[in-house]
């Protein structure tokens, strides 16, 4: 029954719900991890190319985000876990209470 579940729901468009509470651009269902996080930092190294910064500046300022990523990633994976152990455990109570119901002690 869990696997029946897992394969419906995708944990792109899970995690982006969690956090944002809705879906942004689609993105979740049409690009991997690994496409996403490319396309962030290309948007971002653009964002920072249309600042017209000297090369040095725009080697810090990279510095100084991917220190800032860097520090709050293991935050998130740690929410991010805690937020999965959370529905796992109301998934089994739920599970465990349609098999055994309360009413029968």
């Amino acid at each position: 029954m869990f696997d029946q579940l897992f394969e419906r729901v995708g944990l792109g468009v899970l995690s982006e719900a969690l956090l944002y509470g809705e879906m942004p651009d689609g993105q979740a269902d049409s690009m991997s991890c690994e496409e996403r996080l490319r396309a962030a930092e290309c948007e971002m190294q653009q964002q920072l190319d249309d600042m017209g910064l000297e090369p040095q500046a725009n080697e810090d300022v990279q510095e100084i985000i991917s220190g800032y990523q860097a520090k709050i990633s293991s935050i998130y994976f740690e929410l991010g876990m805690r937020a999965g152990v959370k529905l796992y455990r109301a998934l089994v109570e739920g599970m465990t209470g349609a098999i055994k119901p309360e009413s029968v002690v």
